[in-house]
């Protein structure tokens, strides 16, 4: 069942870097998961971060930081656990992403982290496979225990106030899932057979699919975790 919420109405608009998927990613599955329509609107300005801006009956309010981002839509389109505690576990799993995505940013900008991939390429070579080879694997197993233990119990990471849909977290693993794919295509995701079973789960979630099959829909830059 949808959450009832005066967020599903209004104008939704997000604004992020253009040409790639970035952070920007983590809102525009929740909205897409939702079913909740938004603006995509290209900012150039020097802004790493997602900004979120909401209009209605005259009334802002605008929100950064993609796990702000995350935790606040979650709780107000239902894609978040039920329980409390559960809640403040998926905020854990979510903040463990964005410090996973952070780190593997800056593998690839060991010079200038505002700075291009390019611009800095052969610099980052002894960065980008110390991340691969030693911080990536410890990131992956623990996705893979933490997922292997609420698959005991749940469809997902953890069971969504809308019963069927994913949560927040989901939505942050997901993602992480997706760039290290496209960041790294010799990545061996087999090594991690239950969080391979979670990303084609989530590549069949119809709403999900329908979003990546998409022609406007931005690609992955191919490096970075971007």
């Amino acid at each position: 069942m949808a959450e009832s919420s005066r967020y599903r109405s209004g104008t939704w608009s997000l604004y992020y870097w253009p040409g790639f998927r970035g952070r920007g990613d983590y809102a525009r599955l929740m909205f897409e998961v939702a079913g909740v329509k938004y603006r995509d609107v290209c900012n150039d300005e020097k802004n790493a971060d997602s900004v979120l801006k909401y209009e209605d009956s005259g009334e802002d309010f605008i929100l950064s930081q993609s796990v702000s981002i995350l935790h606040f839509l979650g709780t107000q389109f239902g894609l978040c656990p039920v329980k409390p505690e559960d809640d403040a576990h998926a905020l854990q799993i979510a903040l463990t992403v964005a410090d996973y995505i952070s780190e593997g940013h800056d593998a690839f900008h060991p010079i200038k982290k505002t700075g291009t991939y390019e611009s800095q390429k052969e610099e980052a070579k002894p960065f980008i496979e110390y991340f691969k080879s030693t911080r990536l694997p410890r990131y992956m197993k623990h996705f893979e225990d933490v997922y292997t233990r609420c698959r005991d119990v749940n469809k997902y990471f953890f069971n969504s106030k809308t019963e069927s849909e994913p949560t927040y977290a989901d939505i942050a693993v997901y993602h992480a899932l997706c760039a290290t794919k496209a960041s790294f295509e010799d990545w061996n995701e087999i090594e991690y057979p239950r969080l391979l079973e979670f990303k084609q789960m989530m590549d069949e979630h119809e709403r999900i699919k329908e979003y990546n099959g998409k022609d406007t829909t931005q690609k992955y830059c191919g490096n970075s975790l971007m």
